[in-house]
């Protein structure tokens, strides 16, 4: 224990400090001072004729001051005067190593020497809160980083969150209905796509009056879509069975009513068929 001092950089400075004081000595004679540097009531002729340190207030470092250890009877060199295994600062007897013993309580809380500066540190009690002070702090920079961190990500879900529902639920103004060549066309997709069976119906209905237009127009005769289909010829009509295929579906739609059982499924095979159709003619 008393060696811990030489480890200290003041002690290594202390010594190029008597090492000045003693070639000055020796060139100029001794002289007499009564400047203190550290303050501790020594002044620094007597801290050189002790061998302390004149720039540290504790040499030994053991919790009492240089002039106090003088002033007791203590050794300013030694952290341990009676050897007995206990520091000068937290012996109760430091000049009697048979009653020296600290008790569990001052094991625990301290209550040693009445001159030590500080032995907080150096009880069990001390060392412990010392400890869980360090912990606590160490969880408390945990806990902060955690919820800086939750609250970027929260951030950012709340963003593609908000993204998703705008995307979602745009209002009809701010959605562009596709453009087509016909605009029957998007209310027939509109009506086929919605999840009520009438309007699947309807959209059925649409196609097959956009069918009797074409026909019309590519000059097709005959009083009915059946009559204009027969007079087609299948050279220059290749979806020509794909019409037929879609105006029967819609025949039977006009024909039975609600007793025809027409699914999602079935309506959009049926709107497909009219969409060959009329991209064949670039109707659409």
């Amino acid at each position: 224990m008393d060696n811990i001092r030489f480890l200290s950089i003041d002690y290594f400075f202390y010594q190029i400090y008597r090492f000045f004081i003693w070639v000055g000595e020796g060139l100029f004679g001794a002289g007499t001072s009564a400047v203190d540097s550290d303050g501790d009531g020594l002044t620094d002729d007597e801290e050189r004729r002790l061998g302390t340190n004149p720039f540290n207030t504790d040499t030994d470092g053991d919790g009492i001051s240089d002039f106090d250890e003088v002033r007791l009877g203590l050794d300013p060199l030694r952290v341990d005067t009676d050897g007995d295994g206990i520091i000068d600062g937290l012996d109760k007897y430091p000049l009697d190593a048979s009653r020296g013993t600290l008790s569990w309580w001052d094991r625990l809380f301290g209550g040693g020497s009445s001159v030590a500066s500080d032995a907080s540190t150096t009880t069990i009690f001390g060392s412990l809160l010392q400890y869980m002070t360090y912990f606590f702090a160490i969880i408390a920079l945990i806990l902060a980083c955690m919820i800086f961190f939750s609250y970027i990500r929260w951030k950012e879900e709340l963003k593609t969150a908000k993204k998703k529902y705008n995307d979602a639920y745009k209002s009809p103004a701010t959605v562009e209905p596709p453009k087509y060549k016909h605009p029957r066309w998007a209310t027939v997709l509109a009506h086929a796509e919605s999840l009520n069976q009438p309007e699947w119906r309807l959209a059925i209905l649409e196609a097959d009056t956009m069918l009797a237009e074409l026909l019309d127009k590519r000059g097709y005769r005959g009083l009915s879509i059946g009559e204009q289909l027969k007079s087609a010829d299948p050279e220059r009509f290749k979806t020509l069975q794909d019409a037929w295929d879609a105006h029967r579906v819609r025949n039977q739609i006009a024909h039975e009513g609600s007793a025809f059982n027409l699914t999602e499924r079935e309506t959009r095979r049926v709107i497909a068929l009219y969409e060959r159709v009329f991209k064949e003619f670039d109707f659409i």
